[in-house]
């Protein structure tokens, strides 16, 4: 059935508007008592379970065994390396900053594409896009660093942000038979598994202190940041074009440095908001690029 108008935007406004509060929600979280780790790993067994159960209701079934070793590596990548990191590095800077950093993907997506044998140089717009970004890039780092603590975060979050890309890289080119539902609930379920083990051997049990905040972040991150923000973006992937679809990429931010500034007292320094106008620019010369060599090839 084609869906309404209404339910497209509505799809639209989940995608934005939860994407972007769930660097503040992990914020939260952080300071909430939780731990990066073994709180990444409850919230992808929970999410992954219940994606896992609404895919066999509904008709589906597990993934083929001889899948779960790229399940597994993708999962890992995109929630150990992703997530887990992410969440270390929102307790170390902003949260609007960790998303501005986390904007990078398309770029080390690309970049990563170039490398594989049969992988697309960027190109014009690409191109543009790219280096346009790293300087944007260089631009937020250089007035943000003030000690030990705002540098490895910032590192950690470019380290998360090409985790993310590997991940997407991994699942893109060895996971393309299976569907995205089976897809999702698999890698959350695989990548809890290191995530538990990792934050158990880091000690992390018996660093949580859970108060009611940590808490109802966890639940709003299970709930709104892993079910429906997931759900929203396959629903439009069905039924809007990847381009529009990228446009996540470079909205999220914005959104994550507003909710940062309102609800936290988070604010980037001047040289700072020159540099996020510059990697978002840069982001939506690369995801134009890619639409456009989307449609040349079709």
């Amino acid at each position: 059935m084609t869906p309404s108008r209404a339910q497209i935007i509505l799809a639209f406004a989940a995608m934005y508007l939860v994407g972007g509060s769930v660097f503040l929600g992990q914020r939260v979280a952080m300071h909430g008592g939780l731990t990066a780790f073994l709180t990444s790993g409850v919230r992808m067994a929970f999410a992954g379970a219940i994606l896992l159960a609404w895919s066999r209701a509904r008709g589906g079934g597990l993934a083929p065994r001889r899948t779960w070793l790229d399940l597994a590596i993708s999962g890992s990548l995109l929630f150990v390396g992703g997530s887990a990191l992410s969440m270390i590095a929102s307790d170390r800077i902003a949260s609007g900053l960790v998303a501005l950093l986390t904007a990078t993907v398309p770029f080390w997506i690309t970049i990563g594409a170039a490398l594989l044998p049969s992988g697309e140089r960027p190109v014009s717009l690409g191109a543009l896009g790219l280096v346009l970004g790293f300087a944007g890039l260089a631009i937020v780092i250089v007035p943000t660093v003030h000690g030990d603590a705002s540098a490895s975060g910032i590192a950690i979050s470019l380290i998360s942000a090409v985790a993310w890309a590997a991940g997407s890289l991994w699942a893109r080119h060895r996971l393309r038979a299976l569907p995205a539902m089976t897809i999702a609930s698999h890698q959350m379920l695989f990548g809890a598994l290191p995530l538990i083990a990792i934050g158990l051997g880091r000690g992390e049990l018996a660093q949580l202190a859970p108060t009611g905040d940590g808490l109802l972040a966890l639940a709003y991150l299970i709930v709104f940041g892993n079910l429906i923000t997931y759900q929203a973006f396959v629903f439009l992937m069905k039924h809007v074009s990847p381009t529009k679809v990228s446009t996540y990429a470079y909205i999220n931010p914005i959104l994550a440095i507003a909710l940062g500034s309102w609800l936290a007292g988070e604010h980037l320094p001047p040289n700072g908001l020159a540099g996020a106008a510059a990697i978002l620019a840069g982001v939506a010369l690369a995801n134009l690029s890619t639409g456009n060599r989307s449609r040349r090839r079709s």
